[in-house]
């Protein structure tokens, strides 16, 4: 089972190119490229010359033998009646899909977006006009489970869309698998009061990618595995059970936020370690 890790962190910190840099030198197998900071107008990647950027991008990873497995979208993909933030968001995002496809990723994550009323067939909508555009790019769109706000009284997140299983597979469901996925957040699964193995088995071979990181199960700490309080020998039994053949791949680059840039290899060496670990504990229990 091989392993990779994300460039949002890295890369806010210096830039892509280094990121992707980093990661390869980790030793992960391969990158998930993080596209959050095409939210912002100045990204270098909303520019007129993104195609050379990617093209740069993409032979770094090709130096190390690495691939690109995986891809986030920009974030919030919309806003609950923000015409305004989504005329400007829609555009971006399509772009990441291409951009996605440029790099050779399989699966690019798409947030769900929670709507206040309609939301599945406002969702529905909102997905199915990216169709078009995960044809051309042949990529997988993939959708992730979500969280809402903190109840004050259990500390506890509220559900959101898609954050447990019932609804996830719905929203899945309605959608061709041909062109997409589901990424199963493993963090956020544990913030609404569920757990990460409820929604993998809920979910079974619908699972097409992972985002791994830990947190206490009250807050989004997004950090690397056995570092807070997940059980990860029941998450590893889980993935085997539903026969997960997919990366294990990290969003647990929060970590990372407040430790000085010198550091950051050998943080990535123990992020690697700790990814490796979680594969060798799924390949054991299959």
């Amino acid at each position: 089972m091989k392993i990779a890790s994300q460039t949002e962190y890295v890369s806010a910190r210096l830039n892509d190119y280094e990121a992707v840099k980093m990661v390869c030198e980790a030793g992960f197998d391969a990158v998930d490229f993080s596209m959050f900071h095409m939210a912002k107008d100045d990204c270098p990647l909303n520019t007129a010359s993104y195609k050379d950027i990617v093209k740069e991008i993409k032979k770094i990873a090709d130096s190390y033998g690495k691939p690109f497995c995986q891809a986030h979208a920009p974030f919030p993909t919309l806003r609950d009646g923000d015409e305004e933030y989504n005329k400007n968001m829609l555009p971006k995002v399509k772009r990441s899909i291409e951009i996605a496809g440029m790099l050779g990723v399989e699966n690019i994550v798409v947030h769900p977006v929670f709507f206040e009323e309609n939301k599945f067939e406002k969702n529905m909508e909102m997905y199915m006009g990216l169709l078009d555009d995960a044809k051309n790019a042949g990529v997988k769109i993939a959708l992730e489970n979500m969280f809402g706000k903190k109840n004050p009284e259990t500390r506890k997140q509220t559900p959101n869309v898609c954050s447990l299983p019932e609804e996830f597979a719905q929203f899945y469901d309605a959608l061709p698998r041909e062109y997409f996925t589901c990424c199963v957040d493993i963090g956020h699964c544990a913030l609404v009061g569920s757990t990460p193995e409820a929604m993998l088995r809920g979910l079974g071979d619908r699972v097409g990618c992972l985002h791994v990181h830990d947190n206490d199960t009250f807050d989004d700490w997004h950090f690397p595995p056995f570092t807070l309080d997940l059980n990860w020998t029941e998450i590893a039994k889980a993935l085997a059970d539903i026969d997960y053949k997919g990366y294990i791949t990290l969003e647990s680059d929060n970590i990372l936020a407040d430790i000085p840039t010198e550091l950051y290899p050998s943080m990535l060496r123990y992020m690697h370690d700790a990814a490796r670990h979680v594969a060798s504990m799924v390949e054991s229990f299959k």
